[in-house]
């Protein structure tokens, strides 16, 4: 919570927005309705997001499990213009 509190007040101070992204890249330590009290813990703290996996936005997908054709698109791109390491 004391990182979601910072990075609300550095968004804020530089005119940006709070996006909350959950991270499930390792599945074995992803607990089933972990989000769902993330959530309802920075509510109860009163930390509004503005982008997020349960508000969506215009960089979505905000699960990081989801993001992974984003990413083998730019290894992709990358890779076509050499500049990956083999």
């Amino acid at each position: 919570m004391w990182t979601a509190l910072a990075a609300r007040a550095i968004a804020s101070r530089a005119g940006g927005v709070f996006v909350v992204r959950m991270e499930d890249l390792d599945p074995p330590r992803v607990v089933r309705g972990a989000a769902e009290r993330i959530y309802e813990d920075l509510q109860w703290l009163g930390i509004a997001w503005s982008e997020g996996p349960d508000v969506g936005g215009p960089f979505a997908p905000y699960v990081q499990s989801e993001r992974t054709p984003l990413y083998q698109a730019a290894i992709d791109s990358l890779t076509r213009q050499g500049l990956t390491y083999p």
